[in-house]
């Protein structure tokens, strides 16, 4: 039926929503991006806590040393990524948690491994990266499930849009993160910026494009 247009999504739409159309798959795609910047995140933390030197009370531990990720919120960006994390990284089901407002329904996150509830407070405390894939609504009551859980070594990356962070330019960015490394190992080369925008085909488009 793949080819019977009346079947399709889009035989529903009326003209202006027509016009939109191409946000589908623009959002698709900012998904699949934004998964892949953080399958990369995890894998460069990952590999940091592998060369960190650590007191001996802590390599005692063993597994401890495996990076633990919490994703609060199992909705289309929660599964992409719980996806991307599993079968990109190498993170093993049981370096995952996830904190969802329906635990019931993810029974195939269980079989793959990967533990489900429904506490926040919970994952936050627990996780050592921590992703929100809330809605913009959620994020207020999320926020203060959070509050007061969350250890200062965790790191929170969140995919909630239409929610500014504080706002913190891309040089400033750069700044501070070559100021840690540089902390750390001083005769680290530092990292720069690159525009991968051509200046050619910016140049005809109209500011808000």
């Amino acid at each position: 039926m793949a080819d019977l247009d009346t079947l399709s999504f889009e035989s529903g739409l009326g003209g202006d929503l027509r016009d939109v159309q191409f946000l589908r798959a623009r959002a698709n795609g900012l998904t699949i991006c934004g998964c892949a910047h953080a399958a990369f995140l995890c894998k460069l933390s990952q590999s940091l806590r592998e060369n960190v030197k650590r007191p001996a009370s802590e390599e005692e531990e063993g597994d401890r040393n495996a990076l633990r990720v919490g994703i609060l919120g199992m909705g289309r960006i929660g599964k992409q990524l719980l996806t991307s994390l599993l079968e990109t990284v190498g993170i093993q089901p049981a370096q995952i948690n996830i904190s969802t407002r329906r635990p019931e329904s993810s029974a195939e996150c269980r079989q793959r491994g990967v533990q489900c509830y429904l506490d926040n407070g919970r994952l936050a405390a627990w996780a050592d990266v921590l992703f929100l894939c809330c809605l913009p609504s959620q994020l207020a009551a999320v926020s203060a499930d959070l509050r007061a859980h969350l250890p200062k070594q965790c790191l929170v990356y969140s995919f909630v849009t239409a929610v500014p962070p504080k706002s913190m330019g891309s040089r400033d960015t750069l700044a501070l993160i070559n100021d840690l490394f540089q902390l750390k190992a001083p005769q680290c080369e530092k990292f720069t910026a690159q525009s991968y925008i051509s200046s050619a085909h910016a140049s005809s488009l109209s500011p808000d494009e």
